[in-house]
């Protein structure tokens, strides 16, 4: 058997002394706190006791994990998996490190790629949804029937995630396709972000994406329409007043009727993968108001 060392709250201080004091051998985390570690000055001296550590809750940024590797002298295993499994799909075992994947599926666990228009499988290597079934599948989302039909299908969870899979098995996570962030290890439904934001009498239009953020793994973006010009410092104050503080997003960014035109299909859908490259590529010439969480 092992040990398992808990802290009442993290501090790099803290956890630092924790691994040193105790030996510990395994240590995981998030980007957040990877960042935090690296930012605190921690070192191969302060990790002589760990066999690796482990990251999770989101895609660590490359560089990041580089640089930690570098300064703490151990290296930084990837997995992969979701609070609708339990939250495991995947890891990187020692020795096995390729730079980018998360590793390969736990036992008892089948991953395939799938076309994400037509559902048909892909070749090796080909990018698609990532769909998961193995016993710590979720059996649903709590009171959330239309989510669970659209999530659960044929045995298969759909996870939302975009990725592909090498010719050894080794799963790499490339883009997101379901409307739903990570943050800090948070689920956030976009539509519940586009919601509260809709509920502001400013607002005409919203949309909502997630981005990939350094610390917390995912941010949450948001675009809107406004019938008023000088209204954007409202929206933005009244969004900070959230009981929910994981709905607010990290950027509101005021758009026009004919960028709002240009992200919808013929049936007047966004496509949220235009909106996602139109972020991207830096191409909005709105404001920037919020720094929230």
């Amino acid at each position: 058997g092992g040990i398992l060392v808990l802290l009442p709250s993290f501090t790099p201080k803290d956890t630092i002394s924790a691994i040193k004091r105790c030996r510990i051998t395994v240590c995981p985390a998030v980007n957040k706190i990877f960042q935090k570690l690296y930012e605190a000055g921690i070192s191969r001296e302060s990790c002589l006791s760990l066999k690796f550590w482990m990251s999770g809750a989101g895609r660590l940024d490359p560089e990041l994990k580089k640089e930690f590797e570098q300064a703490a002298g151990v290296p930084v295993l990837e997995g992969y998996g979701l609070s609708e499994t339990s939250p495991v799909i995947s890891i990187t075992r020692i020795g096995e490190n390729k730079p980018g994947s998360v590793g390969q599926p736990v036992p008892d666990t089948s991953v395939r790629i799938v076309n994400i228009e037509n559902g048909g499988e892909v070749k090796t290597g080909e990018e698609g949804e990532i769909l998961v079934r193995g016993p710590q599948v979720m059996a649903g989302y709590y009171n959330k029937p239309e989510e669970t039909k659209k999530a659960l299908r044929d045995g298969w969870l759909y996870t939302g995630d975009i990725g592909y899979i090498d010719k050894d098995g080794f799963i790499y996570i490339t883009d997101r396709k379901k409307e739903m962030s990570s943050v800090s290890g948070e689920n956030v439904f976009w539509h519940q972000v586009e919601s509260l934001l809709l509920k502001h009498p400013s607002v005409k239009k919203c949309a909502v994406i997630g981005v990939h953020h350094k610390e917390t793994g995912e941010a949450i973006v948001a675009f809107v329409l406004l019938d008023k010009e000088d209204s954007l410092k409202d929206v933005k104050k009244y969004a900070g007043s959230s009981h929910n503080k994981l709905l607010v997003p990290r950027e509101i960014i005021q758009v026009s009727e004919k960028v709002f035109s240009d992200w919808e299909d013929a049936l007047g859908k966004l496509q949220k993968r235009k909106i996602k490259t139109y972020y991207e590529t830096g191409r909005y010439q709105g404001r920037l108001i919020s720094n929230g969480v």
